[in-house]
Parts: structure tokens; C-alpha cells; sequence
């Protein structure tokens, strides 16, 4: 009897392990967790180091690019409340919140586009996460914007992707999808249509 599993190699540090009739037709979602419902795993090759030590590296490198946005923030004329809680807010994309230790909420958002939000089981009216800066972008992206991080909603964990650019006090930001199969790289990012908003800072 045949294994549906199928090995799928991704580069010289990556593999793509999946099992079902064929291999997906699109980008796997690296989710920050896997679920039993999901087809696929992904294993990544660290040479020279422990798998400990990458992990913190990895977090520390994540710490001091959240550190690095809530500086940049100040920088640019936003200001955190007496929690060290930085807000944003418009009247079409509602109000994003970041904590320093990594947290994040976002309401109001039933005026965003479809998709643009991450997906949460809890209502368009608001969710909780958390929110992990230092998303490595493409060469073209870096050229347009400061920064990106990933955002993992509470109820799912399923990550989403954005591009960020501070502007003046405001927050401007890009939906992001993983780039297309046969890509150089996993960690390029490409923006999902057109689709951005700017975010003022809330009073």
C-alpha cells in the first residue's frame, strides 16, 4: 500500500514535507502554529548552531526590531500611553494597539477591504494577537517601506503579513502574501494588490 506522503525540496535549507493526493497549488502558510488540520510540515536546515541557539537568536533578533519600531514611532510623532501602549486610528480602518511585550488588538475594522485583516474567528469588531516585528522583505519592497512584521490572532494563530511605512505621526500599511512557488526564497514577500491605508495616531 502507497504513502500519500510527498518531500518536496525548497532550496539547499528547506523542505516541504506533505501527504494527500499531490502537493499544494499554493504557498504553504507558515502559520506560528500547526494544526492537526494542516497537510504539511516545513523543516529548515541551521547549520553550526543548536536549534536552541537559533531559536534565541531568532527571538532576540524579533526583540530588538519591535524595541526599534517603538523608537521609530516616537521618532516620527507618535506617542505611547503610561502602559508604553502605542495607538493608531482612522475612521475606515479602525484602531490598532501595540504592547511592548509583543501584543497587539485591532477593532473596528468592518470598513477594511476582504482579506486585509488577519483571520479570526472573533467578530470584525476586534481581535487580540500577537505581533512579531523584524519581517524580512524583498529588495523592492525594502526600497518603499520601513519595515514589516507578522500579526497571529489568539483564536487561530494563523499569521499575516504586512509592510509598514511611518510617515509624519501616521502608520501606513500593505497586506503581504508569501511569494509564489519557485521563488528564490520563502522570505520574499510580494504586496497582495494594491491594497494599503494610513492609520493616524489616536488622541
Amino acid at each position: 500500500m502507497g504513502s500519500d506522503l510527498r518531500i518536496k525540496l525548497e532550496g539547499s535549507t528547506s523542505l516541504l514535507a506533505t501527504w494527500g493526493s499531490s502537493l499544494p497549488s499554493e504557498e504553504p502558510d507558515d502559520a506560528a502554529g500547526w494544526s492537526s488540520s494542516d497537510a504539511y510540515v516545513r523543516f529548515i536546515f541551521v547549520e553550526s548552531e543548536s536549534i536552541r541557539d537559533a531559536i534565541r537568536r531568532e527571538e532576540a533578533r524579533r526583540s530588538s526590531a519591535l524595541r526599534e519600531f517603538f523608537q521609530a514611532t516616537e521618532i516620527a510623532g507618535a506617542r505611547s500611553d503610561a502602559a508604553g501602549v502605542l495607538r493608531f486610528s482612522s475612521p475606515f480602518a479602525g484602531t490598532i494597539e501595540f504592547w511592548p511585550s509583543g501584543a497587539y488588538s485591532w477593532k473596528d475594522t468592518l470598513f477594511l477591504p476582504a482579506g486585509f485583516t488577519p483571520s479570526s474567528k472573533e467578530s470584525e469588531s476586534g481581535q487580540k494577537g500577537s505581533v512579531a516585528f523584524g519581517l524580512r522583505l524583498s529588495k523592492e519592497l525594502a526600497v518603499q517601506w520601513d519595515g514589516g512584521f507578522s500579526m497571529y490572532p489568539d483564536d487561530t494563530g494563523r499569521r499575516s503579513d504586512y509592510a509598514y511605512e511611518l510617515r509624519g505621526g501616521s502608520l501606513q500599511l500593505a497586506a503581504l502574501e508569501l511569494s509564489p512557488p519557485g521563488s528564490p526564497s520563502g522570505l520574499i514577500k510580494t504586496k497582495l494588490g494594491t491594497t494599503s491605508l494610513d492609520i493616524r495616531p489616536a488622541n
